[in-house]
């Protein structure tokens, strides 16, 4: 291929020296075109764009001044070297053609050798003009395609060129930002906001010393003052081994800064998460474990790493369960479930687990990402969330509820295999008394300590069950006969024979009470069966306490019977339907009328009059005897201060105090309340508790009867020698008298050992200075033993019947004037 010839246009008026200079330019290769004017030779330009002028200066209508400088108005890469031809040589003319543009100049006569040189030259020069700048619009291309910003900065660090992306990330542009200073403008602050000095400019550090100088991480400020991070690589322009300045290539990494919080923040949240966490590569090789996961199986991450998920295999799953979860993973990519894994130690633990697999951008899988919540604790709570649940919380035995199903789950069993079973319902005897008196923490550890006999008196098949408060159940799953059932609550009351011993008080004994219903017989469904055996219990309790009663369906009318009772009971105290009656006691020595004992009755509507028997022991098992105590307290006070009012002779009333009021918090003030309210003097006042009663409490007791005798009342330790008082006991407590129980005398008449029985009990009352009384004398026998005995008081039918206030009235004008009491 023919190279292009260079053009050359020839401007000059002369039409002979246009052809000289073209015969001369030919002959030199060059291709030639003409204009005989100025305006002909920016047409001709115009039209033919060649590769150099040269032009005469003075031509008609335009001179070559003029051409030369419209020519300078086109754009830079239309502008071609002009090469002046004139024949003025004086300065001024010279200094206009290179004003005007010229490139250079030469004079006529034309010296051939010269143009020739000068043609050449600026030919070259202008070839070597398009190189370069076909170059530098390469080099700008490649700047404006590159996804990075770049500046260029001279050797005093001003900027000469920037490309399109750091325009666009700088918010500058190249018309503001070029020969200034850009350090100050764009990379003057760190992270934090602190000042950059120049020292610390990769950029100006590269011109100072003509390194390389990368940056992972430096902050550009844009036009808007916002800082943004960017890595930077300054590199030094170098020309003839001297530095002329920098180019700073840098990219916005405000993505990736972003990307590597996510991902810090993702690991911050991998290692201090509960939650174990192993990734594996798409083999199944673990490549990384977090903190949790090392916790979890006690494999330390060294130990995990490299190894197969295998060495946490529990041998607990089977190979279908593997081939399930892998074929969930196959189909969506996870799997989730519990599973149970081995610790390094050996112990299996239940976790829930998820895999998941990660998938590249071809869909391929590359790992699997395994999250496990180790489940032992979670366990270990539903388990004691369960526990709580079907347990007392204070003695840990079942609570009513499991009681119930194990109940029923036996009723179901003894039915299929014509078994019978049993169910005991306890009640501890006196256990308020005992939780009142030495407070709620002891009665709480004296539950526990009767759940832990009763354990230890059943199978371990069998079910004691704490109903709450004071009541247990027993379950026996499994008897032969009946007696199997009443084995079981004799060897419970014997265990209960053991005293109970706490820190800081004296040794005591509880008993309890037991009701036996068994299946088929007495019920054949739970909640029947625990009835049964709850109304056989409450018989056990009428019947004296400390012992066990099998079900009878006479319980059952027993029970309704009871329950009746209390309730006619509390209406009877609303009604104001009790009453009292009053026994005389009388002087041994002299048979003389001495004081009063109270007696309460019960007047009922429709049954008339109800004898204590029939109702006291109810109205202690229910409470109501405190109430009804402090009527017959208020109203023996009342009548008898009445009786002194109406002119009758003063005489001392006795009042019988039971266990709960011994124990009440208010007795004191109840007795003084009940002293005041009437104006009786306290020394007319006497009250009787019972030897069973002080002895229960002995603890208290001195100290609660210290306080009655404080307020100047007497008293009295009724139903003597029932229960072998100790002589230490009596020495302790403020009693006055002692009444000998009247079953002891009963056989005065023909028994050798009840006289000397008496006998003794007298002696010793008397060395401990104290008045002896005894109550149910019945014949004369009874009576002259006793006085000869040496009894200061006695009690009985022999002497009186208890009698209405009405009746004491009649008799009080007599019998406590000093008459004695004639035997019936």
């Amino acid at each position: 291929m023919a190279l292009k010839k260079p053009l050359i246009l020839v401007a000059d008026d002369d039409r002979a020296m246009r052809l000289l200079v073209r015969r001369a330019l030919e002959k030199d290769g060059y291709a030639v075109i003409e204009a005989e004017d100025g305006a002909a030779a920016l047409e001709t330009y115009e039209k033919a764009e060649p590769d150099i002028v040269l032009m005469d200066v003075l031509m008609p209508g335009m001179d070559g001044f003029a051409v030369c400088a419209a020519l300078q108005k086109l754009p830079r890469n239309r502008r071609v070297p002009v090469l002046m031809i004139t024949g003025l040589e004086d300065d001024a003319s010279v200094e206009k053609a290179f004003a005007s543009g010229a490139t250079d100049y030469i004079t006529k006569p034309l010296h051939w050798a010269v143009l020739r040189q000068r043609v050449r030259r600026l030919l070259l020069a202008r070839q070597t003009e398009k190189n370069l700048s076909a170059r530098e619009t390469q080099l700008s291309a490649v700047a404006s395609a590159l996804g990075e910003g770049l500046i260029v900065l001279d050797a005093e660090g001003r900027l000469t060129l920037i490309n399109p992306e750091a325009e666009r990330l700088l918010g500058w542009s190249m018309a503001e930002l070029l020969g200034r200073n850009v350090h100050p403008i764009i990379h003057n602050r760190r992270y934090e906001g602190a000042l950059l000095p120049e020292s610390d400019c990769p950029v100006l550090k590269t011109i100072d010393d003509g390194k390389t100088y990368r940056s992972d991480e430096e902050y550009f400020t844009r036009k808007d003052g916002a800082l943004f991070p960017v890595s930077l690589v300054s590199t030094p322009l170098r020309v003839n081994d001297r530095i002329i300045g920098a180019v700073a290539a840098f990219r916005d990494i405000s993505e990736r800064k972003e990307v590597e919080e996510k991902l810090l923040l993702a690991a911050k949240v991998i290692e201090n998460t509960t939650e174990g966490i192993m990734i594996t590569d798409a083999k199944g090789i673990i490549q990384s474990v977090n903190p949790a996961f090392c916790r979890s199986t006690g494999y330390t991450e060294s130990e995990s790493i490299g190894n197969n998920p295998r060495l946490l295999k529990s041998g607990r799953h089977d190979g279908q369960f593997y081939r399930k979860m892998w074929c969930s993973m196959q189909e969506s990519g996870q799997w989730q479930g519990e599973i149970w894994n081995r610790r390094k130690s050996g112990e299996l633990y239940a976790a829930w687990l998820t895999v998941s697999a990660i998938k590249d951008s071809h869909g391929r899988t590359t790992q699997y990402a395994a999250v496990f919540s180790d489940m032992t604790e979670d366990r270990r709570n539903q388990e004691r969330i369960k526990h709580q649940a079907y347990h007392d919380a204070l003695t840990d035995l079942p609570n009513r509820l499991l009681f119930i199903d194990r109940l029923s789950q036996a009723l179901a069993q003894a039915n299929r295999n014509h078994h019978m079973l049993a169910v005991l319902f306890l009640d501890l005897d006196r256990f308020k008394q005992i939780n009142d008196t030495y407070g709620h923490a002891l009665g709480d550890l004296l539950l526990q300590g009767v759940a832990g006999r009763l354990r230890s008196a059943v199978r371990d098949s069998d079910t004691v069950a704490r109903l709450g408060g004071d009541e247990f159940t027993i379950l026996l799953p499994q008897i032969s006969t009946v007696e199997d059932a009443a084995k079981v609550a004799q060897k419970i009351l014997c265990s209960f024979r053991h005293p109970w011993t706490f820190e800081g008080i004296p040794p005591f004994c509880t008993t309890t009470s037991i009701g036996i219903a068994v299946y088929p017989s007495d019920g054949e469904e739970a909640e029947t069966l625990m009835h049964n055996a709850d109304a056989a219990m409450y018989r056990a309790k009428e019947q004296g306490r400390n012992h066990y009663q099998l079900y009878t369906p006479e319980l059952n009318a027993w029970a309704f019977e009871r329950l009746a009772m209390e309730t006619r009971l509390r209406r009877a105290l609303e009604n104001r339907e009790f009453l009292l009656y009053y026994q005389p006691k009388v002087e041994a020595a002299t048979r003389k009328r001495c004081a009063l004992e109270a007696l309460i009755r019960w007047q009922h509507p429709d049954l008339g009059l109800v004898s204590p028997m029939e109702f006291l022991r109810l109205a202690e098992d229910t409470g109501l005897i405190v109430p009804i105590g402090l009527w017959s307290l208020e109203e023996a006070c009342s009548r008898n201060k009445a009786w002194q009012d109406a002119g009758l002779p003063p005489v001392k009333v006795a009042v019988n105090l039971s266990a709960r009021q011994l124990q009440h918090p208010n007795l004191i003030p109840t007795v003084k309340r009940a002293l005041q309210a009437s104006g009786l003097s306290p020394d007319w006042l006497e009250l009787e508790i019972s030897e069973e009663n002080i002895l229960h409490f002995a603890d208290v007791a001195p100290l609660v009867l210290g306080k009655l005798k404080a307020l100047g009342v007497a008293l009295t330790m009724d139903q003597f020698g029932k229960h072998n008082s100790r002589i230490t006991l009596l020495q302790k407590l403020p009693v006055d008298t002692v009444k000998i129980a009247a079953p002891l005398i009963v056989d005065l008449a023909v028994s050798h050992d009840a006289r000397a029985s008496v006998k003794a009990m007298i002696a010793l009352a008397h060395s401990l200075s104290l008045r002896v009384a005894v109550d149910g004398v019945g014949t004369q026998e009874q009576y002259d033993y006793l006085r000869a005995a040496g009894c200061d008081e006695l009690q009985g039918h022999y002497f009186s019947e208890p009698l209405g206030a009405e009746e004491i009235e009649k008799l009080q004008g007599v019998s406590f004037s000093g008459n004695a009491v004639d035997s019936p």
